[in-house]
């Protein structure tokens, strides 16, 4: 199913691209992670985050991505950065 009638049939007004703008927004303002700014507006919207996953494409999911590599809750395919020295 694609991400439009996806949308439709959960009642999602927010599209992909308002969802980045928001999270966005979020972070800048607030300084919080990604991830968080994404429940934040799950939880203003009233949406599910499971929903809300198949809306996150493109620049956003490269930064939880890499947000989540920085702070090693995935394995961190980057390659070596010689992060530490």
């Amino acid at each position: 199913m694609n991400a439009k009638k996806l949308e439709e049939k959960l009642g999602i007004t927010l599209s992909k691209q308002q969802l980045f703008e928001r999270v966005f927004e979020i972070v800048q303002q607030d300084g919080i992670r990604y991830s968080q700014a994404i429940i934040d507006v799950c939880e203003k919207e009233n949406i599910e985050p499971e929903d809300v996953a198949k809306l996150i494409t493109g620049p956003l999911l490269e930064k939880i991505e890499n947000e989540s590599m920085d702070l090693n809750t995935v394995y961190d395919t980057r390659g070596n950065k010689l992060k530490g020295m």
